[in-house]
């Protein structure tokens, strides 16, 4: 890893990723998606001069997390609310 230089959309990847945790869950996930894909391709075209995998994989992988967790919270909120109120 010695004078590789980070994949152009790493660094968007990341900054993605950590929008999608912490600020923007469903835009923020799928840029991360977009920017993921985007930067593990550059690394592969490449033939392995360019770095940022790791930056690359995390953002997949945070934002299809994200993605799928998000709205099953919000689906299991609303059924919790709307059971709980019909109970007597």
């Amino acid at each position: 890893m010695d004078g590789q230089v980070k994949a152009p959309s790493s660094v968007k990847a990341l900054v993605s990723a950590l929008l999608a945790i912490f600020v923007c869950p469903i835009i923020g996930s799928i840029l991360a998606i977009v920017f993921g894909n985007a930067t593990m391709r550059e690394i592969n075209e490449s033939g392995g001069t360019l770095g940022g995998s790791f930056e690359g994989r995390f953002a997949q992988i945070v934002g299809w997390v994200t993605l799928l967790v998000v709205p099953a919270t919000i689906l299991a909120i609303t059924l919790v609310a709307a059971l709980g109120g019909s109970t007597s």
